[in-house]
């Protein structure tokens, strides 16, 4: 049986409209002032977001880098939520062109160490969430400039110790999350300068004793 002349016709038709359906996961909408894409195939963060979108969510995803001019053009950004991806690293320029960024979310992916300067240009900063990643040192100079951070979760790193006096910048945290890491002592001076902190926890360490 042959295939009528018809059909034969539709087919060059609808080859390009089966690609175009693929070719580009999570487009973004020019008017949007929030996008999210959790889209498991995406491996490159998503280019031409409006200037005025002011939350992105990038989640369960495969995106395992980002470029350092990832978030250009996005000044009045407030929300950048990248949990559950495959990200190892961060450029350190990478939050320089959103200064008004106030919730920063990275659980759960692979980092091991983030760049000295990385939050320098964010100081409106008050969410910072860094769980179920594979960070082992505590840098101060992650802390210098957010003087405005309300919520501080550590949780579930490689963290061993807790540098003298590395959270005193931080002077309106109110939520510290250092749970299940590998502490096993801290300094009397660790917790130095927190006097705004309401809540701390401490468990799944291997503290024997807590600092008066």
């Amino acid at each position: 049986a042959t295939m009528p002349a018809n059909r034969i016709l539709l087919l060059p038709l609808l080859l390009p409209l089966l690609a175009l359906g693929t070719a580009a996961p999570c487009s973004p909408h020019p008017n949007a002032t929030r996008f999210v894409c959790t889209e498991p195939t995406l491996s490159t963060f998503p280019a031409g977001l409006p200037p005025t979108t002011v939350a992105v969510s990038v989640e369960f995803t495969a995106l395992a880098a980002l470029r350092p001019d990832a978030l250009a053009g996005l000044p009045q950004l407030q929300e950048l939520h990248l949990s559950s991806n495959r990200l190892a690293t961060l450029p350190e320029t990478l939050l320089r062109p959103v200064p008004v960024l106030r919730v920063l979310d990275l659980t759960d992916n692979a980092l091991t160490d983030l760049p000295a300067a990385i939050f320098a240009d964010t100081g409106l900063l008050q969410h910072l969430v860094l769980r179920g990643n594979r960070l082992q040192t505590l840098r101060p100079a992650w802390f210098q400039h957010l003087p405005h951070l309300l919520w501080l979760d550590l949780a579930a790193n490689a963290f061993t110790e807790v540098p003298p006096e590395v959270f005193r910048p931080l002077r309106s945290l109110r939520s510290l999350d250092l749970s299940h890491n590998r502490l096993a002592s801290l300094a009397p001076d660790a917790l130095a300068g927190l006097q705004a902190l309401e809540r701390l926890d401490l468990e799944g360490n291997r503290l024997g004793t807590l600092p008066p």
